[in-house]
């Protein structure tokens, strides 16, 4: 698979080979020109507003997880 063609990120090689749904966050702010920010600003730039990222969508997997034990044959026939 060209690289060119999935825009060489995960979500979109996801997509692309494993037919499944995918999302991309974007942790970065937009710099004009698509060129990334100096490594030395990642802390002041991306951590102090994304740290807590991971916790948040773990939350909202375990709230998924128990709605899914509920109702099982509804989320099984999403994963068809």
């Amino acid at each position: 698979m060209d690289p060119k063609i999935y825009g060489c990120g995960f979500e979109n090689w996801f997509r692309a080979i494993m037919k499944r749904p995918a999302f991309c966050i974007e942790l970065s702010p937009f710099v004009e020109g698509g060129k990334q920010h100096p490594d030395k600003m990642f802390d002041e730039l991306v951590w102090e507003h994304a740290k807590s990222t991971g916790l948040f969508f773990a939350e909202k997997a375990a709230e998924i997880d128990d709605e899914i034990f509920v109702d099982t044959e509804k989320f099984a026939a999403l994963t068809k």
